[in-house]
């Protein structure tokens, strides 16, 4: 690829055509009126300026799980699982299943890492993430080939027991103090406040800050269960050794 070919696939499709939202945080009382909006009311776009942006959910297609086997000479293993969650982010069902995650595996308090690290010590880290716009969760963990059975299947029972409602309330208390905490330090961070309200945007919902750790404090147990079993495994990767 040479530099004038990157530069006009550049112009030709991420300038003119896909769709631009500015966000602005601090004094600006006269936008119309700074170097950025005159730079930008003169660029050259092909699409309605109305267009709105899309976050496609993916959705289960294949009826068996994917087993993906990756073996390198690595000096940790790796142990993915990719799970559908079925739930949309402009849905109000986003805050169980962000709570969800925060108990699954979002830091030291929650099941997996207890289990699976602390009592079991089968894996040198673990957690679990979302990415709500794709509808999608991933388990992550550093682990020895041979642990890789008994890792997935402690995951898996972990998942079982929020399903069936076995989730104390003092792992509820602390996940929901957790997701309190990191919204509230957003409000010192004004890369953060930016990125929380595009968040809003780009789901299609606006809810303030305050707004968000309400519905994150209103979750129930029964919540909790109805989210759990929508989620669905998908894909089983390994990334490492072989076995010896």
């Amino acid at each position: 690829i040479k530099n004038k070919e990157l530069y006009d696939y550049y112009f030709d499709y991420y300038i003119k055509e896909i769709p631009i939202k500015i966000f602005t945080l601090g004094d600006f009382h006269n936008l119309e009126n700074t170097v950025l909006f005159d730079k930008l009311k003169n660029l050259e776009r092909k699409i309605d300026t109305n267009t709105k942006f899309k976050s496609e959910m993916l959705k289960k297609i294949n009826k068996e799980i994917i087993y993906e086997n990756e073996f390198k000479d690595i000096s940790q293993s790796i142990l993915t699982l990719g799970f559908y969650t079925n739930i949309e982010s402009s849905k109000e069902e986003v805050f169980p299943l962000i709570l969800y995650n925060t108990i699954l595996g979002g830091g030291i308090n929650s099941k997996l890492f207890v289990s699976v690290r602390e009592k079991m010590g089968l894996t040198y880290n673990i957690f679990s993430f979302l990415d709500i716009y794709k509808g999608i969760l991933v388990i992550n963990c550093g682990i020895e080939y041979f642990n890789k059975d008994r890792v997935i299947d402690e995951i898996i029972l972990q998942m079982k027991n929020i399903e069936n409602g076995i989730i104390s309330k003092n792992e509820i208390e602390i996940a929901k103090n957790l997701l309190k905490t990191d919204c509230l330090y957003q409000k010192d961070s004004q890369t953060d406040i930016m990125s929380f309200f595009f968040n809003q945007f780009f789901s299609g919902t606006d809810y303030t800050i305050k707004n968000y750790i309400e519905k994150i404090n209103a979750v129930q147990v029964e919540d909790l269960i109805k989210i759990a079993n929508k989620i669905v495994l998908n894909t089983i990767h390994y990334l490492g050794i072989a076995k010896k």
